[in-house]
C-alpha cells in the first residue's frame, strides 16, 4: 500500500523549474503549459455584449514595472465598409457640375412672385409718375414760350398805341383831347407793366431746370439682373435676399424721387399761377376799367363832339383790340375768363364778394350778383381738361 501511494505522489508532483536567463541576463517567465487550468477572471463574468477585449499594443519596460497600453479592438472585416477606390469616387468636375445646377422652376416661380408683388406695390407710383410727366410735357411749351408770347403781345400793344397817338395830332377840342390823352396815359401804364414781366423769366427757367434735372424712376425686374440670370442653386437663398433688398432700396428711392418731382412741378405751376394772378391779371384789370370808363362816357362824348365822333369810336375800339390781344395770349396757356353775369345767384365757391348791399326787393335768403368788379380766371388742365381756379371773380352782391 505504501509503495502504491509513493508512486502516485511521484507521478502527480511537478518539479519546479528554475527561471532561464535571457541573453542580457534578464529573467524570463516560463510559458504556460497547454494543459494548465485556465483562470477565471472578473471580465469573463461580464455579459457578452458588454465585454470589451483590449489587445496589448506595446509594453513600456521600466525596470521591474510593466505598463501595458491597449488599442481599440478591430471591427470585424465583414462589418467594415469597403475602402473607396479611385474608380468608385465621383469625378470632382461632375460633383461641381451637379452642385452648381441652374435654378429650377420652383426658384424661378419664387422670383416671379417677388417681381409681381413689387409691380403691384408700385402701380400707384407708376401711375402718378406718368401723370406728372404727361402734365409737364404738355405745359412745358407754355413756360418756354412765355417770354416770346409776352414780347409778341408787347409789340401788338405798342403798335396799337402808336396808331392811336397819331390820331391825336389833329386839332381837337381841349376837353376831348384831355380826356383822350388821359386814356392814353392809362394804356401806357399797362404797357409798362407788361414790359416789366421779363424780370420773372429767370425764375421760370430755374424751376424748369429743377424739374428736368430729376432722374427718372427705376423699376426693378429680376429677368434683367445679370446675377440672377446665371444663378446656381447653391446661391439661391443669398441671391433671393439680395433681390428683396434691392427692390426695397429702389422703391424707397422711387418714392423720394416721386415726391421731389411732384414738389418741383407743383412749385413751377404755383409760381405760374402767382405770376398770372399778381402781375398779369392786373394789366387786364386796368384795360377792363379803362374800357368801362369809356363805355360810360362814349355816348356823351359822341353827342358833345359830333364832328369827332369817329375818333371817339376808334378809341373805344382800341380797348377792344388790346383786350382781344390779351385774351388770345391767355388762350395759349389754357386760361379762360370765368363767366359771371349780373343777376346770377351768388356761389361762394365761384365768387369773391367784396361788397354786400341790401335791397328790399330781393327775396329772403337770396343773394344775387349785381356787379363784377374784377374778372376771374380758370386754368384748364391739358390732360384731363379739369378746371382749376386761378383767381375768383370779385363781385358786388345784394341780399335782403
Amino acid at each position: 500500500m505504501e509503495d502504491t501511494n509513493k508512486k502516485i505522489t511521484e507521478n502527480t508532483s511537478l518539479p519546479l523549474q528554475e527561471p532561464k536567463a535571457g541573453e542580457n541576463g534578464e529573467a524570463v517567465t516560463p510559458q504556460e503549459s497547454e494543459t494548465s487550468v485556465p483562470v477565471v477572471t472578473a471580465d469573463a463574468c461580464q455579459p457578452e455584449e458588454k465585454k470589451t477585449n483590449l489587445i496589448p499594443k506595446d509594453t513600456d519596460m521600466q525596470g521591474d514595472n510593466e505598463t501595458p497600453t491597449f488599442s481599440e479592438p478591430e471591427v470585424e472585416k465583414s462589418l467594415s465598409p469597403e475602402p473607396e477606390t479611385c474608380s468608385s469616387r465621383q469625378n470632382p468636375e461632375e460633383e461641381s457640375a451637379e452642385f452648381d445646377l441652374l435654378v429650377g422652376d420652383l426658384e424661378i416661380s419664387i422670383l416671379k412672385d417677388i417681381e409681381e408683388t413689387n409691380a403691384k406695390d408700385n402701380l400707384d407710383e407708376i401711375s402718378e409718375n406718368k401723370d406728372l410727366n404727361d402734365w409737364y410735357a404738355k405745359v412745358k411749351k407754355y413756360f418756354q414760350g412765355l417770354p416770346e408770347a409776352v414780347k409778341g403781345l408787347d409789340d401788338e400793344f405798342t403798335a396799337s398805341l402808336e396808331n392811336a397817338r397819331q390820331e391825336l395830332n389833329v386839332q381837337l377840342p381841349d376837353e376831348l383831347k384831355t380826356n383822350l390823352e388821359n386814356r392814353m396815359e392809362s394804356l401806357d401804364l399797362c404797357l409798362k407793366m407788361l414790359k416789366r414781366l421779363d424780370r420773372f423769366y429767370p425764375r421760370f427757367s430755374n424751376l424748369q431746370e429743377k424739374v428736368e434735372s430729376l432722374p427718372e424712376l427705376d423699376f426693378y425686374t429680376w429677368d434683367q439682373d445679370p446675377k440672377l440670370s446665371e444663378m446656381k442653386l447653391k446661391d439661391f437663398p443669398t441671391e433671393e435676399n439680395r433681390l428683396r433688398k434691392n427692390i426695397e432700396t429702389i422703391r424707397d428711392r422711387n418714392y423720394r424721387l416721386l415726391r421731389q418731382k411732384k414738389g418741383a412741378i407743383d412749385e413751377l405751376k404755383n409760381f405760374f399761377f402767382e405770376f398770372m394772378q399778381n402781375y398779369f391779371f392786373p394789366i387786364i384789370d386796368g384795360l377792363d376799367k379803362g374800357k368801362a370808363f369809356f363805355n360810360e362816357n362814349q355816348s356823351k362824348w359822341i353827342d358833345q363832339f359830333a364832328e369827332n365822333a369817329q375818333l371817339v369810336q376808334n378809341r373805344f375800339a382800341l380797348y377792344d383790340t388790346i383786350i382781344g390781344q390779351f385774351t388770345t395770349f391767355l388762350s395759349k396757356f389754357n386760361i379762360e375768363k370765368i363767366a359771371v353775369n349780373k343777376g346770377d345767384p351768388f356761389d361762394e365757391r365761384m365768387h369773391d364778394p367784396i361788397i354786400v348791399e341790401a335791397d328790399e326787393n330781393v327775396q329772403i335768403g337770396q343773394i344775387i350778383v349785381v356787379e363784377v368788379s374784377c374778372n376771374g380766371y380758370k386754368f384748364l388742365e391739358p390732360a384731363t381738361r379739369e378746371e382749376q381756379i386761378v383767381r375768383l371773380p370779385q363781385v358786388v352782391v345784394m341780399k335782403k
